[in-house]
């Protein structure tokens, strides 16, 4: 879904050529991307937050394996850590899932859960990796870690700091049909690892 979504921004950012800054004039679609995200930045303070932490249970669903009728096949979080330093650009994950009361059905993805499961997940500039069961680091594929990387900046405290840290951010207008509004979009092209730049926007 991300490389979709990416492919589509992508395709969406490219038409914004504006004829003002070819002849070397400020972009104005570029000056009201700052000032939006400015504005952004002086109601929440995103640029003095360098590193959060978050907690919380509940349950997880697993898209793709659901049946013809009925919920998603989930399992329940006993306990789910995330946290975040936007300086390094490193992220861990640290959830443990359980059964729980949900019914046993479905396949892949370790269905039922037996026990307790531990995953620890991590991200830290160009590289990401787990921790097997034995406490060992393990590379993931650099598309997994883009992935990653990319979920840093997928935030209203992440998208503000990438947006103010790209020159090239751009605003334009997006009209919505479904509820008869045009508002402002903000789109930029950030660099996530070691794989291809993906493309982000906000509105």
């Amino acid at each position: 879904m991300k490389t979709r979504m990416g492919m589509l921004l992508l395709a969406s950012s490219a038409m914004i050529v504006p004829a003002a800054a070819q002849q070397g004039q400020p972009n104005p679609n570029q000056v009201a991307a700052k000032a939006i995200l400015q504005a952004a930045d002086a109601a929440i303070g995103a640029s003095k937050v360098h590193s959060y932490t978050s907690s919380s249970t509940g349950w997880r669903g697993y898209p793709g394996q659901q049946f013809a009728q009925g919920d998603l096949p989930r399992s329940d979080l006993k306990s789910n850590v995330r946290t975040v330093d936007f300086d390094s650009k490193s992220a861990k994950s640290d959830y443990v899932r359980v059964q729980g009361n949900n019914v046993a059905r479905g396949g892949g993805a370790g269905f039922p859960v037996q026990g307790e499961q531990r995953f620890q997940e991590f991200v830290n500039g160009s590289m990401g990796w787990n921790l097997n069961a034995q406490g060992q680091p393990v590379r993931i594929a650099n598309a997994d870690a883009g992935d990653r990387q990319l979920s840093i900046w997928t935030n209203p405290i992440g998208f503000i700091k990438a947006g103010l840290a790209d020159p090239n951010a751009a605003a334009t207008d997006r009209y919505f049909n479904r509820t008869n509004r045009t508002v402002k979009v903000v789109a930029f092209t950030t660099k996530v690892c070691d794989g291809p730049h993906r493309n982000a926007r906000g509105g």
